[in-house]
């Protein structure tokens, strides 16, 4: 937002802000900009920067805000674990980079839980393929998406997972394939699970049923299908996608959180909900029996409930963690390598 628009607004919401309880930590010069802005965390009594950082009294946006000590990166990538970490606890509190110090203060044994969780390490997808590949003689969790030393808790199946390694174009034949496996699992696999909010960054449209949060957001922010704004906070581009459904968050994500990433590999997210990949190649659309109308993660597909009938508690109205509940998803504060390890039910 451009200062004269902070600025104006501050104009017209003074007398409010000067009326108000200045020990009120709901009341603040944040609103100025972001208007009807919805509550995130209602059950606490938190003011705009005890999550966010930066200055709730200031009266220009460029002291109000916490800014960037450096140009991120517009894509998928993984950010580094100390990159700029002031300035992205202001844009997303919940990023697993600086969750121990902000949900951390009530919730400090879910966030430990989560970071060595398969949300948080993603081992057993980062680590089967290099057996796969040919690269390990036998199965096992290794890689991490960052190194993890340990966990909260004995009893998992795995000690400790280091980070998985950069391709090294010196220590192998660059005619053999298996060589470059390296570099695919850390441009491609990283982006799933927690430490990314994957291809579907803001601003990049098309990517309808991809929108998600990252870190806690993840799960715990809603976002609309098409990843538009629906908030009251008008300072947000309500037609760039990649934006929360509402300045909001749940505690029992529904079914088309966990779908945002749940689609692909197994494809368990699709036969819940009685959708099923189309054949290479094969027509899908409106115009197209037994498919769906509109895409979805960037395709068609088929939908037909002789063929891929949906499951029969997703019929019922369930959701994903009617089932699969808090250890399941945020883990139980073991170091596990392989999801049979990690799921309860």
């Amino acid at each position: 937002m451009r200062p004269s628009v902070f600025l104006a607004g501050m104009a017209v919401l003074a007398p409010a802000l000067a009326a108000s309880d200045g020990d009120d930590p709901g009341v603040s010069s944040c609103v100025a900009c972001h208007g009807e802005i919805e509550s995130m965390h209602p059950e606490a009594q938190l003011s705009c920067t005890d999550c966010h950082g930066g200055d709730d009294r200031a009266s220009t946006l460029q002291e109000a805000h916490v800014p960037a000590s450096r140009r991120e990166a517009s894509d998928e990538r993984v950010a580094p674990l100390d990159r700029d970490l002031a300035r992205r606890r202001f844009v997303n509190p919940m990023d697993l980079r600086v969750a121990e110090d902000v949900c951390g203060d009530c919730h400090q044994d879910t966030v430990e839980h989560v970071l060595v969780s398969l949300h948080g390490t993603t081992a057993g997808h980062l680590s089967d393929g290099f057996y796969e590949m040919g690269l390990f003689e036998e199965r096992g969790s290794r890689f991490s998406v960052f190194p993890v030393d340990g966990a909260p808790r004995t009893g998992g199946e795995v000690e400790k997972l280091v980070q998985i390694p950069e391709h090294d174009e010196s220590s192998a034949d660059a005619s053999d394939l298996r060589s470059h496996y390296t570099d695919l699992a850390r441009k491609e696999c990283m982006q799933c699970h927690l430490w990314s909010e994957g291809r579907a960054v803001r601003g990049r449209v098309g990517f309808d049923g991809d929108y998600r949060g990252e870190g806690c957001a993840a799960c715990h922010v809603p976002y609309a299908i098409d990843g538009l704004s629906r908030s009251g906070d008008f300072s947000i581009p309500k037609g760039e996608p990649g934006h929360p459904r509402l300045h909001s968050m749940t505690r029992a994500p529904e079914t088309s959180t966990c779908t945002s990433c749940h689609y692909g590999d197994a494809s368990i997210g699709l036969h819940f909900r009685g959708l099923s990949q189309l054949p290479p190649g094969a027509p899908g659309g409106p115009d197209i029996p037994g498919t769906t109308d509109t895409p979805l993660n960037r395709t068609f597909y088929l939908s037909d409930p002789d063929i891929t009938p949906p499951d029969v508690h997703h019929e019922r109205g369930m959701h994903c963690i009617d089932c699969h509940t808090a250890n399941d998803v945020m883990g139980d504060g073991k170091l596990h390598g392989q999801m049979e390890h990690a799921v309860e039910i």
